[in-house]
Formats: C-alpha cells, structure tokens, sequence
C-alpha cells in the first residue's frame, strides 16, 4: 500500500497537529478528555496534556441515594480521580486548575498536595469550591489554605485565585497580591477566618476583588488603580478604596438594607463613574425604606436590585431615587423573592420624574403582588424609552390550590403591566 492511499484515507482531523488536538480536548471536561485516549494509539496519552484541569463532580452529589452509595464512598472515589490525572498529567505547565466537591478536613492533606501540584506547573488560574453540600450532616472545619511564605515556587504566574468556603487568612492573601504581579483576579466566599484586607502597597494588576459571605470579616483597605469590578458582601464594615478610578462595577450586598446603605456612603465618591451597580439584601423588611439622595449617577448604564422581602408592608418604592439620579441608565434587572405569604393590592399612581433613557426592565420571580409590582409599574410608567420589559414567573410553593393562586395574581399583575406599556415596547413573559 503507497502512501499516497494512505494519505487520501486519513481523516480531516489526522491531519491536526498534536499541539492544536491538545488545544481541543481542553475545551473537553475531564472525563470526556479521558475517555479520547481510546479512539487510536496516537490519542492515548493526549489527554495528559490537558492544561484546563476542571474536576467538578458537584452534580454526583445529587445522585448520591439513586446510585446507593455514600457520600464518603464518593470523596474517595473523586480524590482518586484527581490523584490518577495528577500523576499522569506530563505537560509542563497548566492553565486552570479548579475543585469543585465536598471534601471535609479528613482530606485537607490531598488538598495540600494538589495545591503544590498546581504550582509546580505554573498554573494561572486557581479554584477551590469546597461545596457544602445536604448529606453532609455534622459541622466539619473548612479547610484552611496553606501558608504560601515558605516552601512552594512558580506563584508568579498566578492570575486568578478563586476560594469559596475555604478558610484564608489576610496573611496569606497579602502574600498572594505582593508576589504574584500578574495577579488580576482576587475572589474569596465563605471564609470562617478572614478578617481584614489591607494592603500597604498599590495592588497594580488587580482588575477584580471579591470578598462575599465571610462572617468575621471586619475592615477592607485597597488601593488599585486598575480595579475594575468589587464585590462585597457582608455587615457594616470600615471600608476604604483608595485610586479606584478605573473602577466600574460595584455589588453590594447585607443582611439588613441598613447595612448597605453605610456600607454605600462609605464609597460614595466611587458612584459617579460606575456603569453597573448590584445591590443584594437577603432580609429586606420596611414601608418607609429611603436610600439616601445621590447627586448624580451619570455613567451608569446597568441596576441590579436582588431583593429578598419580608413583612407584610415592604416597599420596595425607596430605590426609585436611584433610578432618577442615573440619566444614562439602560436596563433595570429586579430579582425579587418573597419569604412571606403574597397579595394583591391597589396599586396608586406615583409622581416622578420621567426617564428619558431606560430601554429594558427584567424581572426575576415576577410574583404580581404589592411588593414588587408596585415598583415595575412605576418604572414603566415612567421610562418613556421603553422597549422590553421581560418577565420570569416566581415558582410558587405550597398546594395545589396556593400554587393556582399565585398563578392567578401573577397573570392579573401582568395584564396591570401590560395596560401601562409605551407605545411599541415589548412584553416577553417566561413561564
């Protein structure tokens, strides 16, 4: 056989260079890039390559009674998974190295050791996502992330570090943002033991900060003049962003909206050059809830408003002062859930500037009620430039005969929204 035949058969794939097949596979999840190595002899060791490393097994967490094991069967069984990948992988450098799976402190060694790993090989982006997941049924300590000071080489390359419900300290994080100089991501959820940020010096690469949910954090100190987008999630806190200039999307979130509106005035100077502002609170009671007047809002472009109601009385009418001091604004986003039973009431009409701007209104758990129609019908009536205005229905809970009640409410407040649209503006309705 000449190797002109042999040439015509091969495939259009065949004919890729082995860098480029690599390349492929780690667009693949681990398990898939695995199972490549049995297509040919020359596909056998690619997936060793990989320089995405993603072992996210949250969703065998769910299966757990269905395939009638333990959760204690599956860590084992995820912790050899990653281990086998880690003492075959042969590239020499890594991408991404992400774990994501309930793994309690009696692995705290194998996350040790897969933390080196991930080092030794450059790696620029690193996630821990140690799920908390139900059938974990005793309170177990977080892992702690080791102290990088001694002992570990090659962080330099790092550009993302991602932790959620690991336990970090400021020492460690400092460390992290004085010797990684491409660092540009910095985000850590559910931490038991962080407690300040405060850096001594301009944190220079940084483009994006993220502290959510760590319960005895107390202070925040920063000063990064590339800082793009911060989140904070927490109670009231000292809070100073020194040169953020470039900064242009905010979140913030609280337990009580009284807690936002302090943590808000703390870095209100920061407002003015925002494009997108998230604003989270997971307890929102009040009827004369009033955020404080703010002189000008002119860049910004995107609200967010998550909301999780409780009380009879709540208005959510107080965030109609942010609308009106941002002329620029362009889409609303409400994601509204309410934790108290629902009802209908006459909605009156509210005096307010017209909004001259304002082209989209989405609303998440659209539940037709007081507390968050109230609001919709005051933003539509008044965005004269209104183009769209889409509707995600609340999930009702309860029996059946709550769940058609609800329903029933939610298609009266659509038709009420309906009858106040602007010419030519669209309604789109998910169910």
């Amino acid at each position: 056989m000449d190797d002109s035949y042999l040439i015509r058969t091969q495939t259009p794939i065949d004919r890729l260079s082995d860098d480029l097949l690599i390349s492929i596979l780690s667009r693949f999840s681990m398990t898939e890039a695995a199972r490549t190595s049995v297509l040919a002899r020359r596909w056998r060791y690619f997936w060793t390559n990989n320089r995405v490393l993603d072992f996210d097994a949250v969703r065998v967490l769910s299966q757990i009674e269905e395939r009638d094991t333990t959760l204690h069967n599956e860590r084992i069984r995820f912790v050899k998974w990653v281990n086998k990948v880690a003492m075959l992988h042969s590239y020499s450098t890594i991408d991404e190295f992400r774990i994501s799976f309930d793994l309690d402190e009696g692995f705290d060694d194998h996350l040790d050791r897969w933390i080196q790993f991930a080092f030794r090989k450059r790696v620029k982006k690193l996630e821990l996502n140690l799920v908390k997941s139900h059938h974990t049924h005793t309170q177990h300590k977080q892992y702690s992330f080791p102290n990088m000071s001694h002992g570990v080489s090659s962080i330099e390359s790092l550009v993302t570090l991602i932790l959620t419900n690991v336990d970090v300290t400021e020492e460690v994080l400092i460390f992290f943002v004085s010797n990684c100089p491409f660092l540009e991501e910095l985000c850590v959820k559910g931490s038991n033991c962080l407690e300040n940020l405060r850096t001594s010096r301009p944190a220079i690469r940084l483009r994006r900060l993220e502290i959510v949910d760590c319960r005895g954090f107390r202070s925040l100190k920063i000063c990064s003049p590339n800082l793009i987008s911060y989140t904070f999630h927490g109670t009231n806190i000292p809070m100073v962003l020194k040169n953020v200039a470039s900064l242009v999307s905010l979140s913030l979130g609280a337990k009580f909206h009284g807690e936002l509106i302090l943590n808000m005035n703390k870095i209100s100077r920061c407002l003015s050059q925002l494009e997108t502002l998230t604003l989270r609170v997971s307890e929102f009671q009040g009827r004369g809830v009033i955020l404080p007047i703010y002189p000008h809002l002119p860049r910004l472009k995107k609200l967010v408003i998550d909301i999780c109601t409780i009380g009879f009385e709540t208005s959510l009418l107080g965030f109609t002062r942010l609308i009106n001091a941002a002329p620029s604004l362009r889409e609303i986003l409400l994601k509204i859930t309410c934790s108290q039973p629902l009802f209908l009431a006459t909605i009156p009409h509210y005096q307010g500037p017209m909004h001259q701007s304002l082209e989209v209104l989405q609303i998440e758990g659209f539940a037709g009620a007081k507390v968050d129609l109230e609001l919709a019908l005051y933003i539509v009536e008044h965005a004269v430039s209104l183009k769209k205005v889409v509707i995600d229905f609340r999930r009702p809970t309860g029996g059946e005969q709550c769940v058609e009640m609800e329903m029933e409410m939610a298609r009266k407040g659509i038709l009420l929204l309906e009858a106040k649209l602007p010419e030519g503006a669209e309604l789109i309705i998910h169910e």
